[in-house]
């Protein structure tokens, strides 16, 4: 599970523009690298173990530079086609949310069975090892929740939405900070500890699977099922909080959308077109 979420923080840093254009080689060309380390963080291979490893995230990193590079530079170039053409809407914004989503599931799914390969092999104590660093890494997110005020929180929160929101449409004046304060302070602080509660959840199942030894298409299908259908396995409470924050998500999407001038919206297109010409010439160089 862990392993997922590591992909999925990737791909997303690297689709959303979260790593800067002039960053975009270097972040894939050391994906491999970061991916490895996080990954043998939890599990805690052993030397033959983590050589497999290593070899398995290479091959991977490899297979995306081929086969889903080109889809990423493709959505990119149709999203700043779409922006530069036609005004947003809600449905043009649930519509592109939905195509980047269906890439990360895509990337997700590509990797899924040659890691499948590698956990089918963990014995008990490996398993049990990764069962205690979950737990640790928990109780540490949940410890560092409970020191932040909620000040803190929306503020942070606030500083990071706007730093990355400029680096697609450069200065935000200030009605359009505003929309985003707005945004953050319907943010439900009060339950903000659900992602946590939900991903210790989703960890325990999939280690009491680990532990009924499964077999390797057992556990691709628990994987692709977990991909394709992650609403099915949540917490009820989290997977309400998700589809109300989407809710809210859409329609600050559009309202921010609307306020950009002429000036932020060329500035968007051009950064998007330009993320797109990195992607695809990261896929010609693979």
């Amino acid at each position: 599970m862990q392993s997922l979420l590591n992909l999925k923080v990737f791909f997303l840093l690297l689709s959303m523009g979260l790593i800067s254009c002039s960053r975009v080689q270097l972040a894939y060309d050391y994906g491999d690298w970061l991916l490895e380390r996080s990954l043998n963080k939890s599990l805690e291979l052993k030397k033959d173990k983590k050589k497999e490893l290593s070899n398995r995230v290479k091959d991977y990193f490899k297979e995306h530079r081929k086969t889903e590079l080109p889809r990423w530079s493709y959505f990119l170039y149709s999203t700043a086609d779409l922006i530069e053409k036609s005004s947003p809407t809600e449905a043009k914004i649930k519509d592109s949310i939905n195509d980047l989503e269906n890439l990360l599931k895509r990337s997700l799914l590509l990797g899924a069975p040659s890691f499948s390969e590698l956990l089918i092999t963990l014995n008990e104590s490996e398993i049990s090892r990764l069962e205690e660093n979950f737990k640790i890494e928990n109780s540490e997110q949940l410890e560092e929740l409970s020191e932040e005020s909620e000040k803190e929180y929306r503020e942070e929160r606030f500083e990071r939405i706007q730093e990355r929101i400029e680096f697609f449409i450069d200065d935000l004046n200030a009605p359009q900070k505003q929309i985003i304060r707005e945004f953050v302070a319907d943010f439900d602080y009060p339950n903000r500890s659900l992602w946590v509660q939900n991903r210790a959840h989703q960890q325990a199942r999939f280690i009491a699977f680990l532990k009924k030894k499964p077999r390797l298409k057992e556990l691709e299908a628990y994987f692709e099922d977990q991909i394709q259908r992650p609403e099915k396995t949540r917490l009820p409470e989290y997977q309400k909080q998700i589809e109300n924050a989407k809710k809210r998500f859409y329609l600050f999407a559009q309202k921010l959308s609307e306020s950009l001038d002429s000036k932020q919206k060329a500035f968007f297109v051009e950064r998007l077109k330009s993320l797109a010409s990195d992607f695809k010439s990261l896929a010609t160089e693979g």
